[in-house]
């Protein structure tokens, strides 16, 4: 008597797991695309701002905060020297009287 009603206990639970398992592996294989496109787009972005002799921006298209978010979306963890890497390039990009283009 007891094993019948743990059966459908033990099927919803094998059930659950099974869910929950696929969603993460979507999670995951989500976090990669992402991280290819910002991977991607930084890229373009420094080539595009290198072309137009840009090169304050093309360098931070590829500093190390966009590096930070490419790992925060491809491992889904961040440290805390990758939080601050991406705040001062975010500060260097909003200070007024930043650096010209060059000719």
């Amino acid at each position: 008597m007891a094993l019948k009603t743990l059966e459908p206990v033990m099927t919803r639970q094998h059930e659950l797991a099974v869910m929950r398992e696929r969603n993460r592996h979507r999670l995951d294989l989500l976090g990669l695309v992402a991280g290819f496109l910002v991977s991607l787009g930084s890229v373009g972005g420094a080539l595009v701002f290198g072309l137009h002799s840009d090169y304050w921006m093309a360098a931070i298209m590829l500093s190390p905060s966009v590096l930070a978010v490419t790992k925060l979306f491809v491992l889904r963890k961040s440290d805390a020297k990758d939080v601050r890497a991406a705040g001062s390039a975010l500060g260097a990009v909003t200070q007024p009287g930043g650096p010209q283009p060059l000719p």
